[in-house]
């Protein structure tokens, strides 16, 4: 799943300088553009506690950023129940591994 979500960084970081964010900073340290630009790391689990907790603080009280965090935590979440890889049925798989197995064995006798 990161390959697909280094795909969506890029052309997410490609939108994000067509259309900046700015907007007010609540009195918090980090302004609307710098929690959108680390949304993903946030989504993630990849931020220390002490960011996660100031964007997450943010994130509860900006009505701007906390649309657009919604919007790619619901996307994100489709993604990753889509690219799920289903295993075989147990029936299929026992069929492969004896097929493997007789075939070795075959090789094996003389």
């Amino acid at each position: 799943m990161a390959g697909t979500r280094t795909l969506f960084r890029i052309f997410y970081d490609r939108e994000r300088k067509s259309r900046a964010m700015s907007g007010p900073n609540y009195g918090d340290e980090l302004p609307c553009d710098a929690v959108i630009e680390r949304i993903y790391e946030f989504l993630d689990g990849e931020l220390t506690s002490e960011v996660d907790a100031k964007i997450r603080d943010h994130l509860g009280k900006c009505r701007t950023c906390y649309p657009h965090f919604r919007h790619e935590e619901v996307f994100l979440r489709f993604l990753e129940q889509r690219a799920q890889i289903e295993k075989a049925p147990p029936s299929l798989r026992r069929r492969i591994f004896q097929k493997l197995l007789d075939d070795e064995i075959d090789r094996d006798e003389p």
